[in-house]
């Protein structure tokens, strides 16, 4: 088996993300922000396979590619001859399979969102890990990068649509999740990755990106030991030992949260009023306050960093 462990500084420059996405906000908040947001709009029609409205009003706002990104890399002779048996010889194009577990920001809530309404929706096909809507020239995710290397690769998410929704496919990802959740989200990933007849468990490679802790983030100043750094790396290690024993020839891209305090600078009365119901434990605090929070946010990442989750590669040879 092959684990590789790792944090990309660069992949998160591909992220935009509204607030209400970026707050990555716990079930009974989650659901107290809809009905907030679906005041401003038309009724949403909601099931467990996907959030739609009747008729599609135009909430999605894709700009025209009229400056399409330019892929400048060199992808000829980027997938081995031969799949490798070591991550150490592992090339872009040997990735056969992506997955990906987290929050909301992975599920790509309100990411293609250009009204107050498709916030709510969960836009999976422009997610930057996951997403394999249009190409890399178009929209910039991971999963686009890597299909320049590797055309059939497959287990993106398209379109838009919830975690149990059939374009969703390996995005296993949950608006309001925790880290806490991540053991349940490797669960059903190994689960549908096991199940795909058009996966070969044991000799495709497969790259699973985990983001998560907003939300731990977001609740800790009403729990201070479950949302803890120790706690959080434990959820999070525990998620990842269970795709360690379930699956072979995987690299496990876990990445390092950011600082949530920066959304205070998001100024106007409407970001304000939503990023206080979606996290209010970030949301205008006084300067210890902030200091307080911004430590915890620090603590989060050097403790991921000191149990070797994050910057440091893990492996055993077949």
């Amino acid at each position: 088996m092959n684990i590789k462990f790792s944090i990309s500084v660069k992949l998160l420059l591909m992220l935009t993300c509204l607030v209400a996405g970026s707050s990555a906000i716990l079930h009974d908040v989650w659901s107290a922000f809809l009905d907030e947001i679906y005041k401003h709009g038309d009724v949403i029609v909601k099931n467990n396979e996907t959030t739609t409205t009747t008729p599609p009003p135009p909430y999605d706002c894709y700009p025209p590619f009229e400056h399409p990104h330019v892929f400048e890399c060199n992808v000829e002779g980027k997938r081995s001859p031969e799949r490798p048996t070591s991550v150490h010889r592992l090339m872009p194009g040997d990735i056969d399979v992506v997955g990906a577990l987290g929050d909301s920001i992975t599920a790509g809530t309100g990411a293609g969102a250009c009204e107050l309404i498709g916030i709510a929706i969960e836009y999976r096909g422009i997610s930057w890990s996951i997403g394999g809507d249009n190409t890399v020239e178009e929209t910039m995710t991971l999963t686009n990068i890597i299909k320049k290397y590797n055309p059939n690769l497959y287990g993106a998410s398209y379109g838009r649509g919830g975690k149990d929704s059939e374009n969703a496919l390996f995005n296993c990802a949950i608006p309001g999740a925790e880290s806490a959740d991540i053991y349940d989200q490797a669960q059903t990933l190994v689960a549908k990755i096991k199940h795909d007849e058009n996966v070969n468990v044991e000799q495709d490679w497969k790259l699973i990106t985990i983001w998560i802790g907003y939300n731990d983030l977001c609740r800790s100043c009403q729990d201070k030991h479950k949302y803890s750094a120790e706690q959080y790396v434990e959820n999070i290690r525990k998620g990842i030992d269970y795709l360690y024993h379930e699956l072979t020839r995987a690299v496990i891209n876990v990445v390092g949260i950011l600082n949530l305090s920066e959304l205070n600078k998001l100024k106007g009365q409407s970001c304000e009023e939503r990023f206080s119901l979606v996290c209010a434990c970030a949301a205008g605090l006084e300067p210890e306050e902030l200091e307080e929070f911004e430590g915890l946010t620090d603590k989060y990442q050097v403790q991921m960093q000191l149990n070797r989750l994050i910057t440091i590669c893990h492996y055993n040879d077949l």
